[in-house]
Formats: structure tokens, sequence, C-alpha cells
């Protein structure tokens, strides 16, 4: 039955959603149906690798190092050379620390909701929604805290998606809803000096959903697509030249020009493309 099963979504195909997924690398098709995954020759019509444990989910990046765990276990995997090798330990996660207060965000009106959202307001029913906007990630650089908004995106509650920052020198305060990002949350960002990067998540009532990672240029003030849609970032680092990212499905890397996947295969590996 999970053979049949595998053949199908193969052959249907889900881009995404809920706890299935689909990605084609190349002539390989990689895809995830509850517990199963497993990956798809679509030129040779058969199934070269599968698993049928949870997978391993990327928890968190700490100086190059990924933290991924199946729900039970926990192993690192140390990013250098522009690959991952296997490190001691099993690591720990980071408690997030609670968002400064001087961010003091304001909640979007009803009104910036419909002008920001008019195909969510229009599918949202008779009844005016519930907009309940939360600080979902941030960080200091350089005297300034910015941070990125999060909310739920379903049964009556909603937000509008945006982040911004506070000059702890000036008082200034900005922030910025572009196109791109109204529909989503935050789920994590790192700030640079000439980027902020943006990992975006919809927390629906079915469960959520990764929206890609955007690259929001501060000079000219522009968002960027990196790519990624589908996935969910934990967290993003830089590592020389590269971001890595922990995702709810192994790693990935950016390293300038492209997206590196990299996930657990049945052997216990942290493979590429995979």
């Amino acid at each position: 039955m999970m053979w049949l099963l595998g053949w199908m979504v193969a052959a249907v195909l889900v881009e995404e959603g809920g706890e299935s997924w689909q990605l084609r690398v190349g002539e390989r098709v990689v895809a995830r149906v509850a517990d199963l995954r497993f990956v798809w020759d679509a030129r040779g019509e058969r199934i070269l690798s599968r698993t049928e444990s949870p997978g391993w989910e990327g928890r968190g990046v700490r100086h190059g190092v990924v933290l991924l765990s199946d729900g039970k276990r926990q192993m690192q995997w140390a990013y250098e050379g522009g690959g991952f090798r296997r490190a001691a330990g099993g690591g720990r996660e980071q408690k997030t620390a609670p968002a400064p207060r001087q961010i003091r965000l304001r909640q979007s009106s009803l009104a910036e909701f419909r002008k920001a959202r008019p195909e969510a307001a229009r599918n949202g029913g008779p009844r005016p929604p519930v907009i309940e906007e939360r600080v979902e990630a941030w960080q200091r650089l350089d005297g300034r805290t910015w941070w990125a908004k999060g909310f739920y995106d379903g049964e009556g509650w909603t937000g509008v998606g945006g982040f911004g920052y506070f000059d702890e020198w000036t008082g200034e305060r900005r922030s910025y809803s572009p196109p791109e990002l109204v529909d989503w949350s935050v789920g994590t960002m790192l700030v640079e000096r000439d980027s902020v990067w943006l990992a975006l998540v919809r927390y629906g009532e079915w469960g959520s959903g990764g929206g890609g990672v955007w690259r929001f240029d501060r000079i000219r003030e522009e968002m960027e697509r990196v790519g990624g849609r589908g996935l969910i970032v934990r967290e993003m680092e830089r590592v020389g030249t590269d971001i890595v990212m922990a995702t709810d499905w192994g790693a990935m890397v950016w390293d300038g020009t492209r997206l590196r996947r990299f996930a657990v295969d049945h052997r216990g590996e942290l493979r590429e493309g995979l």
C-alpha cells in the first residue's frame, strides 16, 4: 500500500500544502506524504530510496552547525567548505528572548487590512476579522532593533505581514509591508548591513506552510525572491559567503546564486538534493 501510495503521489504530484509536498531535482522527484518520504526517478520510473520515519527537522543553526532532530534523537552537522560533515554532540536549542519593549508593535486597522489584502478581505465572510499581530522575530544590529510580524490566519483571525526597525539612537521608527509579504508571517529573519533575509510562513487552521525566503535590499528598499517555497525555515545564519538555514525538512543553503537542499536519507546521512 505504501509503495502504491508513493507511485500515485509521484504521478499526481502536489506542489505543497499540509503534510504532502513534492520537489523536483532534475529527473528526480522528492515527495513526502505524512511520514513517508521517497525519491522517485522520473526517467527510470522507479523509487530510488524511501524512508517511513518522521524525518529529521532542522531546529536551529549555531556557528555553522545545524541541529537536526527526529523528535527523539538529535544530531549535528557542521557546514564548511560548501558541504556538511557530522559533528559531535547532540546540541541544544536556544531559547528565544522576549522582544524588547521599545518595539511597541502597532496593530493594523481593518482599513489597512482590506487595502493590503483585498482578496483575503473578500473571502473572510460577513463578519469583520479579528486582527491580532505579534512580534515573531527580532534582531539588533548597529543601534537598530529590527522586528517582523507574525499572526494566525484562520477561523476569523488574521493580520498584515510586515517588518521594520526602531533606531535606539535617534528614536526613528520605520515599518515596511511590501506586497510580497502582506499575506505571510515572518518565521525568522537575519539582518545584515545591506540586507534583511525574511523566511515566510503561514499559520493556518489546517497547519503551517512555508512561503519561501526573500531578501530585502536595504539600499534600494526592494524585495528579491530567493526561493524555498513550501519549506518552513526555523533559523538562518551567515557562514562565510553562504546563508545556512535549518528547515522543517533538513537544511538549506543559499550560496548567492542558488538554493541547495540537504536532507537525511534512509541510511542516516545528510545528502544534497534529497
